[in-house]
């Protein structure tokens, strides 16, 4: 296993002996199901802010008002965000206050695509996908989580992505929309 996935699969294996929930989240996910080896490693997890800084007195507080602390090691910096459910936007990326979830799944639906959408437990090799990120990988779209729950990208500003797109036109599922990919799939 190379370096930096130990290191984050080391900081999961921490939480979870401090009694909490620990997952890689996101882009490292999947980069992993793509079988491409991540750039970094993300965790999410149930533990508060507080109490990583329990686990960890070497972290820094970097986002802690947004729930996540990141994890200095010399691999490769360990991003850990506690499960959150945001509330209103005051300018469409950045939340106004932030919830923590009781799941990692309300945690991974609140996120951009169902592809970054995925959770993988490192300790048992196993992707966790509540919301179709695996499929969506498989058949090379990509599509907002927020669309799951009824929100169009045009409300929820998908230009995230920084690439040109056509929303939801021909006929496409909302949610759905073209995007050139250069490569991603």
């Amino acid at each position: 296993m190379e370096k930096k996935r130990q290191t984050a699969t080391d900081v999961v294996q921490r939480i979870r002996g401090g009694g909490f929930n620990a997952y890689f989240v996101g882009g490292c996910v999947r980069d992993i199901v793509m079988g491409r080896t991540p750039i970094d490693y993300d965790v999410a997890t149930d533990a508060t802010p507080a109490e990583i800084i329990k686990l960890f007195p070497e972290s820094l507080t970097v986002g802690a008002q947004f729930g996540v602390v990141l994890i200095p090691r010399e691999e490769g910096n360990v991003e850990v965000a506690t499960f959150r459910s945001d509330g209103r936007y005051a300018d469409g990326r950045h939340p106004v206050e932030v919830q923590y979830a009781k799941s990692a799944e309300e945690d991974v639906r609140r996120r951009d695509f169902t592809i970054n959408g995925l959770l993988y437990d490192p300790l048992k090799d196993k992707v966790l996908d509540y919301v179709g990120g695996q499929a969506d990988i498989r058949g090379g779209k990509i599509r907002t989580c927020l669309s799951r729950i009824g929100i169009n990208q045009t409300a929820c500003g998908v230009g995230r992505s920084g690439g040109k797109h056509h929303r939801g036109s021909q006929g496409k599922p909302p949610g759905s929309f073209h995007v050139k990919t250069s490569g991603l799939f």
